[in-house]
């Protein structure tokens, strides 16, 4: 049997607060002989009295996340060292549709495995979905999470590659507990509430837990503060210095729509170069058109772009209705049986700027609001569209003239809104028998889990009836916009009357409603124990199957899927898998109480999965800790073929068009050197003279059934230091740890298929060469429909460093507990497809969150009888610009240089809380206290910063109460 020791005691505390600088309820030391209760630790099967395992772990308690104010999980994991990139949550408005997701490492949340009660939580969102949604599991309902900092796809299967995320539900839970809290910014917005109750009680042979828990936070609005309120960019010299100038921009969907003079020839060479305008009012120029003016003007970014920002929000809001419950029964000594269930109720909002469909339709010459016609609408209200600039504005002026884009802000804002009802229930049986002088645990379970979502999108434009309205030989002057078309006047905003304006908006917008699903089924057996006693002690094991079967679906608005919504054309998403497995786990003890080895022990396990989309393989891991003595542990992990199988929207999902940019090798292909592969092919494939002419392609993005899974290597070694006898109460961890990951499943550019194919021996259209049957061209020579599908193209590698230094010690009559966890990242290397790679430690991207070199939490907690408080600090290294640090963008081409590097940000929050009583305790904080800032860079993703990094709505504080019973 395993005993405790000092050193366990330094692990535990090193564990507990690890993921956060906070405090912890210290874990009492046990003597030496004396017999503990075994547990099991995320990160292996086998059931143990330490905690040393050859894994790093950490462990973000109840009380921490009472003390930071945390409402949402995912904001808890956003702040640990250990985590970077992008994951989804309320900060995120533009794509988020409420989802809350947690990204170890930076390795993308897909990456990292989500368990609850050390069990497999499904795939959630709105439907077909490939990371878990962390909005359905309650934080008051959350006795502590462990977050496994290492691989562990051998003893959970596939996900486990960059971490594992084990949240561990009150199941011991006894009495009534009642917890409120609320709290909203100092600018008076983005209130945000939570009432929770729970109730626990035993009977004569069981015991049960319930938890009722309601959520509620609202919006901030990007408008809302300085630094998000427009959108800057930093690509115009303005004053002519030769420097790229900062300017307030947006999108080039402007008000009042622009589009082509078709047929036009501006520049009077004798080629018509259909010269595009911007329609007024419109732009930025909102104001009336003098009489006598022209409603149309030469369209520049610059003086026309749209401010997106003004109808956007900045952090997104959100309700959830939650229900849970767990609870067991023991039918005798040796059986029990268990059962857990769980749902929750979303209802979510974001809010982006009204939508800006493409390609909208033409207006004939002559036809009534077209805006050359000299005797339509526009020269019976004042203007003078004088096209040609001859003086006379007749005949001779008019042309079609087509509608590109329009940014529809006579039907308002995009208002998006997801509902998701998301059920897990988990029944089985549980127990323990003796055989061969020892004790055996097992357990078998049934889990099914399904979620059911609908997204709607409100003011979409159907762009088939938008075209119908400008096209007079179907619309009605007047029209209901119901049983009737309506004519309209788009060009420019202003020119029909409310009436006709609601007849007109009714008839092309509609709301966009998508459902989708995900589901899961999984039966498992799982059996541990101690086989039989070595020299050094007994050998643990632990055992188990599983069948898991998993579905998902996303069936988009039948507009979308034929073309004519707001956005590109989608096709629905559907598809199932399944997979049996098996795993064996080995705890070896294999030295003890030798000079320089107090313990040896080695760990090893081994993980068959065959599934019914690719087949079978394997995956194994070996381990060791070495206790020096009661003070030193040296630990270390190998994990070999670590694998992420391919979800189902990347097998399955529905292909659509998507409009990429990309370089033509065949475009100037005269230029080459004629003895070239490149040269050859083109030659047969497109004319003489030929040149690009479209810097984007029609590409079809979707699914691809013949996906393999990711595979990766793991390797992690560190040591534990307890300093007592020396500094009673200082315990230190350090870690290092690699990941390589090969066949990431990703997309090629079509950039890098078409040099593939064209630098071939047997290349171009009907080649053999790389990519040759994946694009076709059109008469013209564009290329065209070329596949853009995902595929294992791509190697991802990281290496770093984790520390941890705990210290717990009493001063002034008073207890205090510091704890100072922080990452050092060495490595964080993409390699592309066409084996470029691309180093992104120290960089903030444009849509990919960052990767600091140096993240840490600093903090202070200090406890009376009745109080206690907490401080921390956070930080956040200083990082430069992607523009330059990945592409080279020289500084000294912009007005301000320092806008391609983002300085160092330190956050600080305090909380304090008093027990009234043993049954009342109330508590208050202040987030982010100095109110700082989120940086401003120049390759911003959203808002101007790195919406996935900062703190988005500056200071703001909370007051929460707990009542038990």
């Amino acid at each position: 049997m395993y005993t405790s020791s000092k050193l366990a005691t330094a692990v535990r505390l090193a564990m507990v607060g690890g993921a956060f600088a906070s405090a912890a309820t210290a874990v009492p030391a046990f003597a030496a002989d004396e017999e503990v209760e075994r547990i099991e630790v995320t990160g292996s099967r086998i059931k143990r009295t330490d905690l040393e395992t050859a894994s790093p772990v950490s462990i973000i308690s109840a009380q921490d996340l009472m003390d930071k104010g945390i409402t949402r999980i995912d904001d808890a994991l956003r702040q640990m060292t250990s985590t970077a990139g992008a994951a989804l949550g309320t900060n995120v408005n533009n794509g988020s549709v409420g989802k809350a997701e947690a990204n170890m490492r930076g390795l993308g949340s897909e990456r990292t495995l989500v368990l609850v009660n050390g069990r497999r939580f499904p795939m959630s969102g709105t439907g077909a979905n490939a990371s878990v949604d962390l909005n359905n599991i309650p934080v008051t309902f959350i006795k502590r999470i462990e977050v496994l900092k290492d691989g562990a796809s051998a003893v959970y299967g596939s996900d486990a590659i960059a971490g594992v995320i084990n949240v561990i539900l009150k199941d011991d839970f006894e009495g009534f507990q009642f917890d409120a809290q609320y709290g909203e910014t100092f600018e008076d917005d983005g209130e945000e509430g939570t009432l929770s109750a729970t109730l626990g009680q035993s009977f004569d042979r069981g015991h049960f837990v319930v938890n009722a828990t309601y959520y509620n936070k609202e919006e901030v609005r990007q408008a809302d503060r300085s630094y998000s309120e427009c959108p800057y960019f930093e690509f115009l010299d303005l004053d002519g210095d030769g420097k790229l100038d900062k300017f307030c921009g947006g999108s080039s969907g402007v008000i009042g729509g622009r589009g082509n003079i078709i047929g036009y020839d501006s520049d009077g060479d004798g080629t018509p170069d259909n010269p595009q305008m911007t329609w007024l009012p419109g732009g930025q120029n909102l104001d009336p058109v003098p009489a006598g003016g022209q409603s149309y003007k030469p369209y520049s970014f610059f003086e026309d772009s749209y401010n997106y920002s003004s109808a956007s929000y900045l952090e997104t809001p959100q309700s959830r209705v939650q229900l849970n419950f767990l609870g067991n029964y023991e039918i005798s000594d040796e059986l029990s049986v268990f059962a857990e269930g769980m749902y929750t109720n979303r209802r979510s909002n974001q809010q982006m700027a009204p939508t800006r469909p493409d390609g909208l339709g033409t207006s004939t010459a002559g036809s009534f609001y077209n805006p050359t016609t000299h005797d339509g609408w526009f020269s019976q209200n004042g203007f003078f569209n004088d096209v040609n600039g001859d003086g006379v504005w007749d005949e001779n002026d008019e042309y079609d003239v087509n509608m590109n884009t329009r940014r529809m802000v006579d039907i308002g804002p995009r208002q998006f809104e997801q509902e998701v009802d998301t059920y897990r229930l988990v029944t089985g049986f549980n127990g323990a028998f003796d055989a061969l002088d020892t004790t055996f645990d097992w357990e078998v379970f049934y889990q099914y889990a399904r979620n059911n979502g609908t997204a709607k999108v409100k003011g979409q434009v159907n762009k088939e009836r938008f075209a119908q309205t400008m096209d007079e030989s179907v619309c009605i002057e007047g029209g209901n916009g119901i049983d009737e078309i309506p004519c309209a006047n788009w060009f420019g905003v202003g020119h029909m009357t409310d009436d006709q304006l609601a007849a007109a908006a009714n008839y092309v917008s509609y709301t966009e409603v998508d459902t989708g699903h995900n589901s899961q089924e999984l039966y498992g057996a799982n059996i541990a124990g101690e086989i039989f006693e070595l020299p050094a002690g007994m050998l643990g094991f632990a055992f188990g199957v599983e069948h898991r079967r998993e579905t998902g679906s996303d069936n988009p608005d039948v507009l979308s899927q034929y073309g004519i919504g707001g956005g590109n054309a989608a096709l629905p998403t559907e598809g199932e898998y399944s997979v049996d497995e098996a795993y064996i786990e080995l705890a070896i003890p294999v030295l003890e109480d030798l000079p320089g080895v107090k313990r040896l022990d080695v760990t090893t396990a081994m993980r068959y999965f065959d599934y019914s989309t690719f087949g079978s393989d394997s995956t194994w891991n070996i381990g060791a800790t070495w206790e020096i003595n009661d003070n030193f542990m040296v630990r270390s992990k190998f994990t070999k073929d670590a694998f992420r199988a391919p979800s189902i929207p990347e097998l399955f999902g529905g292909n659509g068009d998507s409009y990429e940019g990309y370089t033509d090798p065949c475009s100037n292909w005269e230029d080459l050197d004629p003895a070239s592969n490149t040269y050859q092919n083109c030659m047969n494939d497109v004319a003489s003279g030929f040149e690009q002419q479209d810097g984007q392609v029609r590409a079809i993005a979707g699914g691809n059934e013949e996906l393999n899974p990711e595979v990766a290597d793991i390797f992690t070694a560190g040591f534990v230091a307890d300093f007592d006898g020396m500094v009673d109460g200082l315990s230190l961890t350090v870690d290092y740890y690699s990941i390589e990951i090969d066949d990431a499943i990703t997309s090629i550019d079509p950039t890098t298929k078409l040099n593939q194919c064209y630098a071939s021996d047997d290349g171009g259209l009907g080649g053999t060469g790389n990519y040759c049957g994946d694009f076709t061209r059109l008469a013209d020579g564009e290329v065209d429909g070329i596949l853009f599908l995902n595929e294992n193209a791509a190697k991802l590698e990281t290496a770093g460093v984790d520390f941890n230094v705990r210290y717990n010690f009493q001063a002034t009559g008073l207890d205090w507990t510091v704890s100072w966890d922080t990452t050092w990242v060495d490595k964080f290397e993409e390699t592309t497809p066409d084996g470029t790679k691309y180093d992104y430690v120290g960089v903030v991207t444009f849509g990919a969150g960052s990767t600091p070199e140096w993240k840490s939490n600093l903090g202070l907690n200090v406890a009376g009888d009745q109080w206690d408080a907490f401080y921390q600090i956070r930080y956040i290294d200083s990082m430069t610009d992607e523009a330059k640090a990945l592409f080279g963008e020289d500084p000294n081409d912009y007005a301000d240089p320092g806008n391609l590097e983002v300085d160092e940000v330190w956050y600080h929050d305090v909380s304090f809380g008093y027990n009234f009583s043993d049954n009342i305790r109330v508590q208050t904080g202040i987030n982010n206290l100095w109110d700082e800032e989120p940086p401003y860079y120049v390759s911003y993703n959203d808002s101007n910063t790195d919406i996935y990094t900062y703190d988005l709505v500056g200071r703001r504080w909370y007051l929460s109460t707990q009542i038990n019973f």
